[in-house]
C-alpha cells in the first residue's frame, strides 16, 4: 500500500496479552503439590470445555440459520405474492413478435409498488435494528470480526472482542444483516461468534453477569484462553462451511506462531464436533430422519466431481489475474471509501442512517434491474407440476420437505465421452438412482425465486432469480448449476452492480461477513467467462459444466480479496465437495494473492492496519538486521527492588501506564532516599545511578563507562550526536552507522542487576489481599488460585488504594514470591530480527534488555517493534519507516 510520508501511526490504547508462563515461587510450589489425578483432571476439563466449544458453537450457527431461513422465506414469498398475483399476470399480454406490452402507470402501482413498499419497510426494519445494536452496544461487532481475531491470536488485546455483549451483537447482528437484503454473509461472523464462545466458556465464569461455577479454574490466563479462542475460531469456520479441516488450518495460518500437535488434535475435534451437530440439528429441522448431509450453514449442496483437462488450466489463470485485480480494486475502494467515512461519518446516528440508506439504495437497484433489464426465459417443463412462485409442489405442505433440500449427489463417471451424473433422493432412500435431469435442477434453482408478470405467458424473469434470494442462495445456484440460464448481459449488469453494493457495503456499522459477497461477485465473473467462451467455441465437452468457471472465479476473487491460501483452498473443496478440481482452486488462490499482492495488501490487513493496532506480520521487515536492541528499547525503564514499600508501589503504580517492572538488585550501592512526598505519604527509592557515580573515583567511573553502552535510542528517532534532527526518516539513511551504535565505546544508562519480572495486576492482587511483611498471617492468602481468581478482571488501583490504611502505607512488599525469576531477556545488541522471532513465536507481552553485566538497560515491548515498517512510498518503493504514536 502507498502511504505518502507514511501517514500510518500507532494507537496506543491497545494492550498486548501476555501468553509467557509465569514459573514463580507460587506457580513451583503448585506444580510441586499437584498429584497425577490432578494432571488427569486437567486435561478432562480440558476436553470437556473443547466439547461445549463445539456443540454451542454448532447451536449459534443452527439458530442463525433458522431464523434467517424462516424470516427469508416470508420475506421473499410475500414480496413474490404481491407481484405474480393473477391480475398482475393477466395484465402482460404477448404481441406477435413475442414481446410484452408496456405497463400502464396503474399497473405499476399495483404490481411493483406495493412489493417494492413491503421490501423497503422490511429490510430498513431489520438494519435499523441490527445497526443499531452494532452501534450502540457493541462497536467491536461491526464487519466480519476477522481481523480482531486476528489480533487477539496475534497477542494483541482488542477492548471487548470475546465478550458476551459482543457476541450476542454479533449474532442477532448477522442475522439481521442477511435477514435486511444487504449484500452480505453470515459466514465470516461465525468465526468471531466462535472465538467469543471458545473464551467464554473456558473461564467457567462470567464478569457481565457477575457469577463463576468454580469451573475451569486453571485455565483462567492468557495462555490457556488462546488455545481455546482458537478453538472457537475453527468451530465458526466448521459451522459456516462444513469444513472441519479447513477450520484447523484457519487457526494455523492465522496463528502458527504458538502451534503444537496436542492444539492440532484438540482443534480437529473441536471442529468436527461443531460439524456433526450441525448435521444431527439440520436434519432434525428439514425431517430427514437423521441423515447426516446439511453439513454446514453455506447450503452449497455436493457439487458435482468437474472433469477438466489439461488445456484448461491457463484460462483458469487468466480467471485467476482478473480475480486478483478485482480484489485489488475492491481493496483499494474499501480504503477510499473508509476514509471517507472517518471524516464524514462519525456520528453514531450517522452511522445507522448509512446502513439504512444503503439497504434502500441495495433493494431498489434490485427493483429496478428487474424491471429494466428483464431477460425473459421459457420455465423449464415441469414433471413434478412445481408452483414456481411458492416454489412447492401440489402435494407439499412444508418448506422443510422442498425439492431443493431433496438432492444428494454422488460422483459422476466418464461414459463413451460423455458425463453420467447420478442422484439420490432423500425421501426414498432405497429408490434406484436417478439419472441427472437438467430441467430438474433448474427448477430446483428458480422455484419460488422468480417473477413471471413482466414476461409473456409461460417465461419468467432471469434477473429476478439473482435478486430475489439470499446472496449465499445464488451463490449456491452459480456454483451448483450446470447450465446457463443467464445471458451475458444479465451476467453483465449484475456483476458490476453486486460488486458495487458490495463495495459500500463493507465497512458499514453492521455485523456482516464478506466471504459470500466476494464468492458471490467471482462467481458471477466466472459465469460470464463461461458464456462467453461458449459463445465463442460453441459447444465443446470441456464446457458442458459451466458452474466449474464459477468455482474458479469465486476462488480467484475471495483470494484477491482476504489473500487466505491453504484454509481457503480446504474450506472451498470441504464445502463443495469437489475433491477432483482442489488443484485448480489452489492455483487460482495463488495466483490471484500474487497479483493482488503486487497492488495492495489483503482486506483484512488493510483493517488492521487502519485501526493502528500494534500487528506483528509473519516476517520482520528487510534490512532490519542492522537495528539492534539498544536502538528499540525504551531506555526510561521504572525498576523495582525484590523488596518495597507500599508507599513506593502506589506512587509507581499512579504515575505511570506499565505493564511490566524488572526487579533489581543495586549491584554493589545501597544508597537510597526516603522520605514523605507532598501528600504526606511515606516512600522509598534506589539511589540513582548518577548519585552513585558521583561518589566514585575518576578511575572507576572510567572503568565502567568503558564497559556500558551508549544510548543510540534517539538515534533511530532521527537524531545526530550533534543534536540536529535527522529529517529522513523514510530513507535507509539512519541504518548505515548502526555497527557504530552498537560499538563497545558507546554508553548505556543501567538500572541495576536483573532479578527477575513483576506484573502490574499481580502486584495490584497483592496490595488488595494486604500481603505484607508485617503481617505474616497474610502469606496464607498467597496461592495461584487467589491469582487466577481475579483473572481477567484484575482489582482497580482507585480501589486498591481505598482500602488501605494510612499506617499500611508503610509496610513492605516482598516480590520474590510473584516476580518470575527467568523471563525471557535479550542482550542490547542482538538484531532486530532475532527480536522480533523471538517476540512473535513466544507470544511476549515484555522483554527485558540486559548488557554485559547483567544490568537492566531497557524494556521492549510489542509497540517497540510495530513501530518498524518497511512500506511503499508515493513512488511506488519499499522504504523503511518508523512510525509514530496517536492517542
Amino acid at each position: 500500500m502507498v502511504h505518502d510520508n507514511c501517514q500510518r501511526t500507532l494507537s496506543r490504547k491497545y494492550e498486548s496479552l501476555d501468553y509467557d508462563l509465569i514459573e514463580n515461587v507460587i506457580y513451583l510450589e503448585h506444580q510441586h503439590k499437584a498429584r497425577f489425578k490432578n494432571y488427569i483432571s486437567r486435561e478432562l476439563q480440558r476436553w470437556l470445555a473443547i466439547l461445549l466449544i463445539g456443540l454451542a458453537t454448532a447451536a449459534s450457527g443452527f439458530f442463525a440459520f433458522v431464523v434467517v431461513d424462516y424470516l427469508s422465506r416470508i420475506k421473499y414469498t410475500w414480496v413474490i405474492s404481491l407481484s405474480n398475483r393473477p391480475e398482475c399476470i393477466n395484465n402482460a399480454t404477448t404481441n406477435d413478435d413475442h414481446s410484452t406490452q408496456t405497463l400502464t402507470n396503474v399497473q405499476i402501482l399495483k404490481c411493483i409498488l406495493q412489493p417494492y413498499a413491503v421490501l423497503i419497510a422490511w429490510n430498513s426494519l431489520f438494519i435499523l435494528a441490527g445497526a443499531s445494536m452494532v452501534t450502540y452496544l457493541a462497536p467491536v461487532a461491526a464487519g466480519s470480526g476477522i481481523p480482531v481475531v486476528k489480533c487477539y491470536l496475534n497477542g494483541v488485546k482488542i477492548p471487548q472482542v470475546v465478550r458476551f455483549k459482543t457476541y450476542v451483537t454479533k449474532l442477532l447482528g448477522v442475522v439481521s444483516s442477511v435477514v435486511g437484503g444487504l449484500a452480505v454473509g453470515k459466514e465470516g461472523p461465525f468465526i468471531q461468534c466462535g472465538a467469543a464462545i471458545g473464551a467464554g466458556l473456558s473461564q467457567g465464569k462470567s464478569t457481565s453477569f457477575n457469577f463463576d461455577l468454580n469451573l475451569f479454574k486453571a485455565f483462567r490466563n492468557d495462555r490457556d484462553k488462546r488455545d481455546f479462542v482458537s478453538a472457537g475460531a475453527s468451530a465458526g469456520v466448521a459451522a459456516a462451511f462444513g469444513a472441519p479441516i479447513g477450520g484447523v488450518l484457519f487457526a494455523l495460518e492465522e496463528g502458527a506462531s504458538f502451534w503444537n500437535q496436542a492444539l492440532t488434535w484438540r482443534l480437529f475435534f473441536c471442529s468436527m464436533t461443531t460439524s456433526f451437530a450441525i448435521n444431527l440439528m439440520m436434519c432434525a429441522y428439514n425431517h430427514q430422519g437423521g441423515i447426516l448431509a446439511f453439513h454446514s450453514l453455506v447450503n452449497f449442496g455436493l457439487v458435482e466431481e468437474l472433469d477438466y483437462f489439461w488445456y484448461e488450466i491457463p484460462i483458469y489463470v487468466c480467471i485467476a489475474i482478473c480475480g486478483g485485480l478485482i480484489g485489488a480494486s475492491f481493496c483499494h475502494a474499501h480504503v477510499a471509501i473508509t476514509n471517507f467515512r472517518q471524516k464524514y461519518i462519525s456520528s453514531n446516528r450517522s452511522k445507522v442512517f448509512e446502513a439504512v440508506f444503503v439497504t434502500i439504495l441495495t433493494a431498489t437497484a434490485g427493483i429496478i434491474l428487474i424491471l429494466y433489464a428483464a431477460e425473459c426465459r421459457k420455465l423449464p417443463r415441469d414433471d413434478d407440476e412445481f408452483d414456481f412462485v411458492s416454489g412447492i409442489k401440489q402435494n407439499q405442505t412444508s418448506h422443510r420437505n422442498s425439492a431443493y433440500y431433496k438432492l444428494f449427489k454422488f460422483s459422476g463417471s466418464r461414459d463413451d465421452g460423455g458425463y453420467s451424473r447420478k442422484t439420490s433422493n432423500y425421501s426414498d432412500i432405497t429408490s434406484s438412482i436417478l439419472t441427472y435431469d437438467g430441467d430438474a435442477e433448474i427448477r430446483r434453482a428458480i422455484s419460488g425465486h422468480i417473477l413471471t408478470f413482466i414476461c409473456p405467458p409461460g417465461e419468467y424473469s432471469a434477473m429476478s432469480s439473482l435478486w430475489l434470494k439470499t446472496s449465499e442462495g445464488v451463490a449456491s445456484t452459480f456454483m451448483i448449476l450446470q447450465e446457463n440460464i443467464w445471458s451475458m448481459k444479465t451476467l453483465s449488469i449484475f456483476f458490476v452492480v453486486y460488486y458495487c453494493l458490495a463495495v459500500i457495503t463493507y465497512g458499514l456499522s453492521v455485523s456482516a461477513g464478506v466471504f459470500i459477497p466476494s464468492l458471490l461477485v467471482g462467481a458471477a465473473g466466472g459465469r460470464l467467462i463461461g458464456a462467453a467462451l461458449l459463445y465463442l467455441f460453441g459447444p465443446q465437452e470441456w464446457l458442458v459444466q459451466q458452474n466449474k468457471f464459477a468455482i474458479v472465479g469465486a476462488v480467484s476473487v475471495l483470494g484477491g480479496i482476504v489473500r487466505m491460501t491453504i484454509s481457503l483452498t480446504v474450506i472451498v473443496i470441504e464445502a463443495t465437495g469437489c475433491i477432483s478440481f482442489g488443484m485448480p482452486i489452489m492455483i487460482c488462490l495463488m495466483v490471484s494473492k500474487w497479483v493482488a499482492d503486487s497492488f495492495i495488501e489483503g482486506l483484512y490487513d488493510l483493517a488492521i492496519k487502519m485501526a493502528n493496532v500494534p500487528f506483528l506480520e509473519w516476517e520482520p521487515p528487510l534490512k532490519s538486521h542492522t537495528i539492534y536492541a539498544s536502538d528499540i528499547m525504551e531506555p526510561n525503564v521504572k525498576v523495582l527492588q525484590t523488596t518495597e514499600t507500599v508507599a513506593n508501589l502506589i506512587n509507581i503504580l499512579k504515575s505511570t501506564t506499565h505493564n511490566g517492572f524488572p526487579v533489581v538488585d543495586i549491584d554493589g550501592f545501597d544508597g537510597a532516599s526516603e522520605g514523605m512526598d507532598d501528600s504526606g505519604k511515606y516512600y522509598v527509592t534506589p539511589a540513582s545511578r548518577k548519585s552513585r557515580m558521583m561518589a566514585m573515583s575518576d578511575e572507576d567511573r572510567d572503568s565502567i563507562d568503558s564497559r556500558i553502552i551508549k544510548p543510540a535510542h534517539s538515534q533511530a528517532r532521527g537524531y545526530h550526536h550533534d543534536g540536529s534532527t535527522n529529517q529522513g526518516h523514510s530513507s535507509d539513511d539512519f541504518l548505515t552507522g548502526s555497527f557504530q551504535r552498537c560499538s563497545v565505546s558507546a554508553k548505556r544508562e543501567s538500572h541495576g542487576r536483573f532479578r527477575g519480572l513483576v506484573l502490574r495486576w499481580q502486584l495490584l492482587v497483592m496490595l488488595e489481599l494486604k500481603i505484607f511483611n508485617e503481617n505474616e498471617r497474610s502469606y496464607e492468602k498467597l496461592n495461584l488460585e487467589a491469582f487466577q481468581q481475579s483473572y481477567p478482571s484484575y482489582p482497580d488501583l482507585d480501589q486498591v488504594v481505598a482500602g488501605l490504611s494510612e499506617e499500611s502505607y508503610k509496610f513492605h512488599v516482598d516480590l520474590r514470591s510473584i516476580m518470575n525469576p527467568t523471563p525471557y531477556i535479550v542482550h542490547h545488541s542482538s538484531s532486530f530480527p532475532r527480536i522480533f522471532q523471538i517476540f512473535r513465536s513466544l507470544g511476549l507481552r515484555h522483554l527485558v534488555v540486559i548488557d554485559d553485566r547483567n544490568q537492566v538497560v531497557g524494556m521492549i515491548t510489542r509497540k517497540d517493534l510495530a513501530r518498524y515498517v518497511r512500506e511503499r512510498d508515493s513512488d511506488g518503493l519499499f522504504r523503511f519507516y518508523e512510525l509514530e504514536y496517536s492517542s
